[in-house]
């Protein structure tokens, strides 16, 4: 009764992403839909998609009161390290991880079983079975907890983000969702794809959401996303920290090359703003010189010498204009948002506390909130 599809990158679980929610929807279980999974955008499975998990597993009230009986884990392990201390905290009995043989993504150790199969076949088998059975009791009411303080949670972000005020990166994947309604959305890794986890959240508009993950996920994304772009001819964005941009500046060639088109969206905060989130982000000059990296290069030259279009954005009208223009002519162009780390950190942490608070007025339960996960 207390179960839940947790739904992490599909890349070689094999089949549609669907057939994992047919599952979900026979046991009225919440599917916490990460945003690699295919599953969180366009998906006509909305009633069961819960997309604000990040946030609201950031209340340990909620988290111990949710503890769950049964995990079925399919693809990858899901970015959310809100939803990754949860899963770990909370020791479901029975927890399976659905993935493709020679694979075992269950870095957490939180695993009871492993099945190494194509994911559409097993579940196509598990469908057959459970619906020769009886559905279990009382689901309804754990889904509908699920998808009560998600949809709090969402409006709370919902209205975070379009209050005036400064500015943020959190603000550039929603942004980038509203606009792009149809194509290819790339995310970065670092921030932009924990971003577009927390702050981009499910809608109605059928865009792709891809990613590199993995050890090395900052190396070749420019070229990777101009790849995409040019398979699906698609309209299509690429959101992307400074770091990875400047590890690939000889995908910008490539593109003038071949005529590529895209837009990238180039959050740029001179270093690695992620780690501004961790402890070590208190160790003044070391954090900065051996954590956030910076390197004060401005970008601007380097696009136009390789062919690219330049736009600067410092806020949320001039990065939807922007977009708009990019996206409505061929070639690929650099949107250039400059940030600041620090009160991009500070910023964040203050519209999170305000969801939160939201949180706590609707489900009075929920007293003890707490902002701390990235």
């Amino acid at each position: 009764r207390r179960g839940l599809l947790v739904c992490g990158s599909r890349r070689g679980v094999g089949g549609n992403p669907a057939r994992a929610v047919a599952v979900a929807r026979w046991l009225r279980w919440p599917v916490l839909a990460d945003p690699l999974s295919g599953l969180r955008y366009g998906s006509p499975d909305r009633e069961l998609i819960v997309d604000a998990y990040d946030i609201v597993l950031r209340s340990e009230e909620f988290a111990r009161a949710h503890s769950p009986d049964f995990v079925l884990q399919w693809g990858g392990l899901p970015i959310s390290k809100a939803l990754q201390d949860f899963l770990q905290a909370a020791k479901a009995p029975r927890y399976v991880v659905v993935a493709t043989p020679g694979t075992w993504p269950d870095p957490l150790f939180v695993a009871t079983d492993l099945v190494q199969v194509d994911g559409a076949e097993f579940c196509a088998q598990l469908l057959r079975r459970l619906q020769a059975s009886r559905a279990p009791d009382g689901a309804g009411e754990w889904l509908a907890e699920w998808q009560r303080a998600a949809a709090i949670a969402r409006e709370g972000v919902r209205r975070a983000l379009a209050s005036p005020g400064e500015f943020f990166e959190g603000q550039v994947p929603a942004l980038v969702l509203q606009r792009l309604r149809d194509g290819i959305l790339f995310a970065g890794n670092s921030m932009p794809v924990r971003d577009l986890d927390t702050f981009g959240l499910g809608c109605s508009a059928r865009v792709q959401v891809l990613g590199n993950r993995g050890a090395s996920g900052i190396d070749g994304v420019v070229s990777t996303a101009l790849g995409a772009a040019a398979a699906a001819g698609q309209p299509a964005v690429l959101v992307v920290g400074d770091l990875s941009f400047l590890h690939d500046l000889g995908g910008l060639q490539i593109a003038q090359r071949y005529r590529l088109s895209l837009a990238i969206v180039l959050v740029h905060n001179d270093g690695g703003g992620i780690f501004s989130f961790l402890p070590q982000a208190e160790l003044g000059r070391v954090f900065e010189r051996y954590f956030a990296t910076p390197h004060g290069m401005a970008v601007e030259g380097v696009v136009r010498m390789c062919g690219s279009a330049y736009v600067r954005a410092d806020s949320a009208a001039s990065l939807v204009q922007a977009l708009d223009e990019a996206l409505g002519r061929e070639g690929t162009t650099v949107i250039e948002v400059r940030t600041d780390r620090q009160r991009n950190a500070a910023r964040r942490a203050e519209v999170l506390e305000g969801v939160l608070g939201a949180l706590r007025a609707e489900l009075p339960a929920l007293a003890g909130c707490a902002a701390a996960a990235i």
